[in-house]
């Protein structure tokens, strides 16, 4: 799409799910389908995609200017650095993880959602439409 959000262009032939931009806007990060599968990545431009990662959740990576913070368990937080392509775990929860994954600008604040089972009950409220 241009600057001044015209004439949108298809990238992906072969599906296309959740998209993220890398800070410095050279790279489009993306999965072809929502749930657990590849990450990939291709310039903005066009151009063929590389998978970077073979596995993660749709909606557990983040870029980073060095490297994407990703989840393929739903329970740890890994860090693959574009530089080496070596994977670090980073933090492994207790409870699942839900949607999202954020980095601070200045990389002290790793923001995640987790999901926390709890049982369900039913409510009453007696007297309803007495007032009526």
């Amino acid at each position: 799409m241009s600057t001044q959000g015209k004439d949108p262009r298809q990238l992906t032939r072969d599906g296309g799910a959740l998209a993220l931009e890398s800070p410095d806007g050279s790279w489009i990060y993306y999965c072809q389908r929502f749930g657990m599968g590849p990450i990939y990545r291709m310039r903005p431009d066009g151009g063929p995609a590389t998978q970077v990662l073979p596995k993660a959740h749709t909606f557990a990576f983040f870029v980073a200017d060095d490297g994407v913070l990703f989840s393929k368990d739903m329970r740890t937080i890994e860090f693959l650095r574009n530089e080496t392509g070596k994977i670090s775990e980073v933090y492994r929860s207790n409870v699942p993880l839900h949607i999202g994954l954020g980095l601070s600008p200045d990389r002290r604040h790793l923001l995640f959602s987790q999901s926390e089972e709890r049982d369900s009950d039913l409510m009453l409220v007696e007297h309803f439409q007495e007032d009526r």
